[in-house]
């Protein structure tokens, strides 16, 4: 009894790590996409930018707070327009049971940007977004410049 019950708990944990490996891979792959969207408009639509944000998102750009998805966009909008390279993108799911049982992806990118008229800073940017209607909405964005 004892050989069977262990033998159905490591199965078990097999399963679980199995599945949470499924989870990762796809929340890699939908974090990638994601990026490939967001540093696109930001870099050549941004007045479209809003588009990814819910309406109560909350931006950190800097040290600067900004709340809401039209004036994220308007702030965006107002920065020097920017040329950004990509080195890493990390992205986790969230558990559900943390997020209302909403699909909840956390995502760091790390990379270089270049603002026009600026020296060149190595960034990292942090988002918290969720799965709204089959479309990815970034409800945090957090960003910091540093020295390369």
């Amino acid at each position: 009894m004892k050989i069977e019950l262990r033998m159905k708990m490591e199965s078990d944990l097999k399963n679980k790590s199995k599945e949470l490996k499924d989870q990762i891979e796809l929340a890699m792959k939908a974090g990638k996409e994601f990026c490939d969207v967001y540093y696109k408009r930001y870099q050549n639509a941004r007045h479209t930018i809003d588009r990814l944000y819910h309406d109560k998102a909350t931006m950190l750009y800097r040290g600067n707070v900004v709340k809401g998805s039209k004036e994220i966009c308007t702030y965006v909008q107002e920065l020097p327009m920017a040329h950004i390279n990509i080195d890493t993108v990390d992205c986790q799911p969230v558990l559900k049971k943390f997020t209302n049982d909403r699909e909840t992806l956390a995502l760091v990118v790390t990379g270089n940007i270049k603002y026009d008229g600026q020296r060149l800073h190595a960034f990292t940017q942090s988002f918290m977004i969720f799965n709204e209607n089959q479309h990815w909405k970034i409800l945090n964005d957090s960003i910091r410049l540093r020295d390369p």
